[in-house]
């Protein structure tokens, strides 16, 4: 029923994470080597420490990041459709486009610049929509912020990417197949967990994982082999302790290098 407009752009992965020095310049590295600007990296700033930011800030980033696009979506249908010319045409567009609101009777049909579509966005219950937005994060002490903020982000469709307890142990993956032990790496009770693993692996691996020499398609189809074999889920449904779901997304991304 609608016009095309034919400008739909490339299909395209939105990272969101904290900004720690690791994961910057791994996923930076990993933009650089995808075609076509499909892999975009926002960087979360901690408001109360030097590095990193809070899983709830990383969380409302993501949110707002998917409602953008979805707005943008919705821009490029309306102002491409020149016979909506009242609420039926307008519902049936949303339905065309698989959204469904909530309330369609508090969508002012006739205006359709950035201000209403921005109010549309606000009253949308569920959609489709083929660019992606995820968060990357750490275990870490954010456990008990990832159970709570959980439903906003399936309700919001954001996946979740999660190592436990810290983005190095995907690096870990990248050059070994088994779990490492718990009595080699937690020595130092003063630190946290993510901290004694950051130092192990610092110390396993002679001067350290070059993060960006690693980020290419022969370590990261090691790390997926290798992370998956050894993944295994808490009793609050997060990767357990030395297990990492990033494969997921990472699988997705070598597709595009």
């Amino acid at each position: 029923m609608f016009k095309k407009t034919g400008k739909k752009p490339f299909y395209s992965i939105t990272i969101v994470c904290c900004a720690e020095k690791k994961e910057s310049d791994y996923f930076n590295e990993l933009k650089k080597r995808c075609i076509r600007k499909r892999l975009k990296v926002i960087y979360e700033n901690n408001t109360y420490g030097s590095t990193g930011g809070s899983y709830n800030q990383v969380c409302n980033t993501a949110i707002d990041i998917k409602k953008g696009l979805l707005v943008e979506y919705l821009s490029d249908a309306l102002t491409s459709s020149s016979n909506i010319t009242n609420k039926s045409d307008f519902n049936d567009l949303l339905h065309e486009l698989g959204i469904l609101v909530q309330d369609i009777d508090l969508i002012d049909y006739r205006y359709f610049e950035i201000l209403q579509l921005t109010r549309i966005a606000s009253f949308i219950e569920d959609f489709k929509i083929d660019d992606e937005v995820c968060i990357v994060t750490d275990v870490d002490h954010f456990e008990s912020d990832i159970v709570n903020r959980r439903k906003d982000c399936e309700d919001a469709k954001i996946d979740v990417y999660i190592s436990n307890p810290c983005f190095e142990v995907w690096l870990y993956y990248k050059f070994y197949d088994t779990k490492p032990s718990s009595n080699s790496i937690f020595l130092d009770s003063s630190k946290s967990k993510a901290t004694n693993f950051k130092n192990y692996l610092a110390n396993k691996i002679k001067g350290g994982v070059n993060t960006i020499e690693v980020a290419n398609s022969t370590y990261i189809n090691y790390a997926i082999d290798h992370s998956r074999k050894n993944l295994e889920y808490n009793s609050n449904n997060i990767p357990d302790i030395f297990s990492t779901n990033l494969s997921e997304l990472c699988n997705k991304i070598i597709k595009y290098m």
